[in-house]
């Protein structure tokens, strides 16, 4: 008879890959009808034994579409994901398979949080976190667009490998992690199973572009980018990514006006959500509207909808001239965002202190 053989596959998949519905086999649709794809992307692992089902693991929120939440354990990935970008499968030991097996099915136990938080403890953490358990490590690297500063981050991803071992993830998003499980050592160097698959990129909606070209701004470098919503981190940086998403929307719907840049645009908008008090708990939409004239080019809205909404329908509302929308530059909107998101915070701890105040004065004294 022969001896029991096991492996992991590490499947990452790119913002844009189709979403098969389990039960009919056919590409997942929503209530309209609209075939759905991938976002964000993603990143699991699959774990293989000679005679067994394929068990698979992924980390994601539990209300779909949520950033921040509860999260879930995910085990229909494998069947869900077309098409994954990357995929390497690498023989392991038994004990690394029940290591693995273990973290999945339980990873609270092993110290794991399930509370999702966007980019900072999502998919790639539980992935990496699960390998590290099971003794399989990358390498460490240098980040070679990172000696160009933050804005470096935005050109394609080449590394300077280091000959020493690594623990966590290598990007903040899936598709930024690729160089780190390439460089992990196999378990088992000369082993018939080990193999690396590739796919094409899937085709990538505005929305996929926006939500991902900023991927690791001021990551690896070590240099964060002081004041910037792009930033995963940074307090705004959660509606940041709605603002994104509405905008995604909205190009991929009625294409996006000339002239106009999508980096930009979404920094103007994040800084009207910040002008309307408007977070990351709203639902938003953003619409384009042509002026019909060579002097007027017309208008970006940027609607506030939902429970979370203002009584007020002026309060919900957000407009700005599509020449206004090209001027300065990304960085510099981002700042200013910044600067009323600072400025509107003092006025309401402000006002809450002087609401306090009144309250003590107002109390009748004892004695």
């Amino acid at each position: 008879m022969d001896k029991p053989r096991y492996t992991v596959e590490i499947v990452i998949a790119a913002p844009g890959t189709p979403l098969i519905d389990p039960r009919t086999h056919k590409q997942a649709v929503d209530a309209e009808g609209i075939p759905q794809t991938s976002s964000p992307g993603h990143m699991f692992y699959v774990l293989h034994a000679s005679g067994e089902p394929a068990k698979s693991y992924g980390f994601a929120p539990k209300e779909h579409g949520s950033v921040n939440g509860p999260g879930t354990i995910m085990d229909d990935d494998a069947k869900v994901y077309k098409d994954p970008r990357y995929t390497r499968t690498l023989e392991i030991s038994e004990e690394q398979y029940k290591k693995l097996e273990a973290f999945g099915s339980d990873p609270e136990k092993f110290g794991f949080s399930k509370h999702y938080e966007d980019v900072r403890h999502n998919c790639v953490d539980f992935t990496w976190e699960a390998l590290n358990h099971a003794g399989i490590e990358r390498k460490r690297s240098i980040d070679v667009n990172a000696f160009g500063g933050p804005a470096g981050q935005l050109f394609p991803d080449v590394r300077i490998p280091l000959d020493s071992k690594g623990a966590g993830k290598d990007g903040f998003r899936p598709l930024r992690n690729i160089h780190g499980v390439d460089s992990i050592e196999p378990p088992f160097p000369n082993s018939d199973l080990n193999r690396t698959k590739t796919n094409p990129m899937p085709e990538r909606t505005w929305k996929h572009r926006l939500l991902s070209e900023n991927d690791d701004i001021g990551e690896r470098s070590g240099e964060r980018l002081a004041n910037d919503a792009r930033v995963p981190g940074d307090t705004l940086h959660p509606l940041d990514q709605r603002v994104r998403a509405a905008l995604g929307d909205a190009a991929d719907r009625q294409g996006l006006p000339p002239g106009q840049q999508p980096e930009l645009l979404a920094g103007h908008l994040t800084r009207l959500a910040v002008q309307g008090g408007y977070t990351e708990r709203d639902t938003l939409q953003v619409a384009f509207s042509s002026g019909g004239a060579v002097d007027s080019p017309g208008y970006v809205f940027l609607q506030r909808t939902g429970d979370t909404a203002s009584p007020d329908p002026a309060a919900n509302r957000q407009r700005l001239s599509l020449a206004d929308a090209q001027q300065g530059t990304v960085e510099e909107v981002y700042q200013q965002a910044s600067v009323q998101h600072q400025g509107r915070e003092s006025s309401r701890v402000a006002q809450e202190e002087q609401l306090l105040q009144q309250t003590q004065h107002a109390q009748p004294r004892m004695g």
